[in-house]
């Protein structure tokens, strides 16, 4: 069937003519006429697949009118059914409907019996699903090959660049925020202690910096760190093989015995022999998809117990259904040996047909001929799907190694710049808050110049700042808006948005809120942090778990809880401690509180924290929150 356009239809439409004319010749003077209109009609299954079958219909209408053909003649049968294949391969269902329903009125004009026109709507609707499952492999292989297309045309070297830029400018901005926040912070203590050199305040500087570093610490390592690709995607659980093959047997059993109850005349007579070579010939079937070729070596002895031994084997509509099945697995399989087991089968059924229902010998050979011919098409797109995904998976696999590779390399430059510029603004002032703590009372006018300077030294870190965030959210640095500076104000607001996007991203986690959560700058960023870190870790290692985040305020205390149901691994990393869950122990105890983070007795894994609502007493709280933004 790999032939130019044009050729297919001219070969189809020559063998149906002379099909048609050989039958037709039976029972009508001239059939040269006829079997040339025969032959016109079947031309155009694939480019006017509706019009070919609503013109044989019409012929074959006329025929029985006009010159008394009789339904039983089997002339207009193979271009028939090219035409009803041309319908479910060529042309949508809803459009099928009309030429169908026209095929099924010239059936009850030949023969208007309810047993014929039912045989003839099941036999014309299993041709039409030939066609279909052919036409839903082809569009499945080209949107295989269309989608192997598009990746091939895409630049890998430009994608990866575009994502080097998104990941500088998403990671650029998360620490900006971090370092923007504590710088306001510790200036904010600075201008408490300009006045009186409060010691409370220089020791707050001196905290806030550390927390900063510990967090700065925290975000860099995740930069230096190598991407954790996860646990594999568990693929998708389809259904046996064997069940499929399983009911068909059956159903074909069901059939037959429903055919051999309700029309013993036209079948055969119920008896223990019609009854042992269904359900042998049934049976089969079942083995059709492991071994096509035994599959019909076994089918064969169905009809050749019933020649050797006399026996009646009862013909129906089920014997047309099970030569189809058998047709198509062979036709999808294309091995020679099961294409002569096929022959064999259909030689020796074909000939017991003759011996008890002469007349319907080329209805089984047309049924079996175009099954093998539609199961080789379905098989032919199938393999131009599977190349098509194949080429597809391999040049998306190699365009997100390239953009590994590339965002790996942008973000241990981006750990190494943003240490130097965000280092320098924090050890500036932590270092001056520190020698006016020490000098305070042997030097206040030195310890008062340390102050200033440290306040100075945020000033001009936050102009510094601004800048960069407008850069990004200029665009300047990656797409614009990445730079995240309008969070939520109050942590429940930044923690029901955080377990937003984690649920856009595929996580499933809930949130649960109990109590007055607090607003104050300090406790509330790391109540966000220890959500954020054990979701993150969650994504990471744990990516199909269930995740629940519990905040609940009680008692003067700030109860932070998430658990997991997938018992992740606890992040560890070859650059030692001071990120992950190791930074954020630190960040937790720097707040008077604690951290746990262990497996818990269901098998999951639990992060928890405690934070005081009340500040620490080595460290105040800031003289205006509002503006310590984390």
């Amino acid at each position: 069937m790999n032939l130019p356009l044009g050729r297919d239809e001219a070969v189809l439409a020559l063998a149906c003519g002379v099909w048609a004319g050989y039958f037709l010749a039976m029972e009508v003077p001239g059939s040269v006429p006829a079997a040339a209109l025969v032959a016109a009609g079947a031309s155009a299954y694939r480019r006017r697949p509706v019009l070919a079958a609503l013109a044989l219909a019409a012929l074959s209408i006329a025929l029985q009118g006009i010159v008394g053909l009789s339904g039983e003649n089997p002339g207009l049968l193979a271009a028939w059914f090219v035409a009803v294949y041309g319908l479910g391969r060529h042309t949508v269902p809803g459009r099928a409907i009309a030429p169908l329903t026209a095929l099924v009125v010239a059936v009850a004009v030949a023969d208007p019996t309810a047993p014929t026109i039912l045989f003839g709507c099941v036999l014309l609707g299993s041709v039409w699903s030939f066609g279909a499952a052919v036409r839903r492999r082809t569009e499945a292989a080209h949107r295989a090959a269309l989608a192997a297309d598009q990746l091939a045309q895409v630049d890998p070297a430009a994608r990866a660049a575009q994502a080097v830029a998104e990941e500088r400018a998403r990671l650029a901005g998360e620490t900006l925020a971090v370092v923007r926040a504590a710088v306001v912070t510790m200036q904010a203590h600075a201008e408490a202690a300009a006045a009186a050199l409060d010691p409370a305040h220089l020791e707050a500087i001196q905290v806030e910096g550390r927390r900063a570093t510990s967090e700065l610490r925290r975000l860099l390592g995740l930069l230096r760190s190598a991407p954790d690709s996860g646990a594999p995607a568990p693929r998708p659980t389809a259904r046996p093989a064997w069940l499929g093959l399983l009911l068909a047997a059956v159903g074909l059993m069901a059939l037959c015995q429903l055919e051999i109850v309700v029309t013993p005349d036209a079948v055969a007579p119920l008896s223990a022999s019609t009854v042992g070579l269904s359900l042998l010939l049934s049976a089969t079937v079942g083995l059709r998809r492991p071994d096509p070729g035994l599959a019909c070596t076994a089918a064969t002895m169905a009809p050749t117990l019933a020649l050797v031994a006399g026996l009646t084997l009862p013909y129906g509509l089920w014997t047309g259904v099970a030569a189809g099945l058998l047709g198509w697995s062979v036709g999808t399989r294309g091995h020679l040996r099961d294409r002569a087991a096929l022959g064999l089968f259909a030689g020796v059924l074909v000939f017991d047909v003759q011996r008890h229902h002469p007349g319907n010998e080329a209805m089984m050979l047309v049924v079996i001929a175009l099954a093998v011919v539609a199961g080789h098409l379905w098989a032919l797109r199938g393999h131009d799907e599977r190349s098509a995904t194949d080429q597809a998976a391999a040049l998306r696999a190699e365009h997100e190694a390239a953009t590994e590779r590339a965002v790996r390399a942008e973000r241990l430059r981006v750990a190494h710049e943003l240490h130097d510029v965000t280092s320098h603004a924090v050890g500036v002032m932590v270092l001056q808050a520190g020698g006016a703590a020490a000098m305070r009372e042997q030097d206040p006018d030195a310890a008062g110049v340390a102050v200033a300077n440290v306040r100075a030294a945020g000033t001009q870190a936050l102009s510094e700042l601004e800048l960069l965030f407008g850069l990004l959210d200029a665009g300047a640095i990656g797409p614009s808006g990445l730079a995240a500076t309008n969070a939520p104000a109050g942590l429940r607001q930044q923690v029901e948005a955080l377990v937003t996007r984690m649920q856009a991203a595929g996580l499933r986690v809930t949130l649960s809120c109990e109590g007055a959560l607090p607003e104050q700058a300090g406790v509330a960023a790391t109540a966000y942090r220890v959500v954020q870190e054990a979701l993150t870790n969650v994504v990471r290692h744990a990516p199909r778990a269930r995740a629940a985040v519990e905040l609940t305020a009680r008692a003067g205390v700030l109860q932070v809880t998430v658990r997991n149901d997938g018992a992740p691994r606890p992040p560890t990393t070859a650059e030692g401690p001071g990120f992950g869950l190791v930074g954020l122990e630190e960040r937790v105890r720097a707040d008077g509180g604690e951290l746990i983070a262990a497996p818990d007795a269901a098998g999951g894994f639990v992060v928890q924290a405690r934070l005081p609502l009340a500040a620490p007493p080595d460290r105040p709280a800031p003289a205006d929150p509002a503006e310590a933004r984390s």
